[in-house]
């Protein structure tokens, strides 16, 4: 079970097995084995890979389904609009690389 999903939500992020390792701090063939049942990630992988990929432990594991995110309809300028479409197409590499891209605009702008 945990192997499926953990591939499911790897491709689903549009991330490679050494993308996913280095996300979490494994070798690349731990993620080999554990999507291929070779083994299974022992629990601190589980927690990291629930934090990595945002669901719960028990989703990964199998026991519970994932809660839909809530989602609160809020009215931005069509800049911001655009920004958050373009946003939407990023993998949390990405994302990550963009948000502190931007953390230092702000901190240059300030000095």
């Amino acid at each position: 079970m945990i192997a499926r999903k953990i591939k499911e939500l790897r491709e689903g992020m549009g991330i490679s097995q050494p993308q996913l390792a280095k996300g979490i701090n494994v070798a690349n063939s731990s993620i080999s084995f554990w999507e291929n049942g070779v083994n299974e990630p022992k629990a601190s992988y589980v927690f990291a890979l629930a934090n990595f990929f945002e669901v719960s432990a028990d989703y990964l594991l199998g026991v519970g389904e994932q809660p839909q995110h809530i989602v609160i309809e809020q009215k931005f300028s069509p800049e911001i609009e655009n920004i958050l479409e373009l946003c939407k197409l990023l993998d949390k590499l990405q994302l990550h690389r963009l948000t502190a891209y931007g953390q230092g605009m702000i901190d240059n702008k300030n000095k």
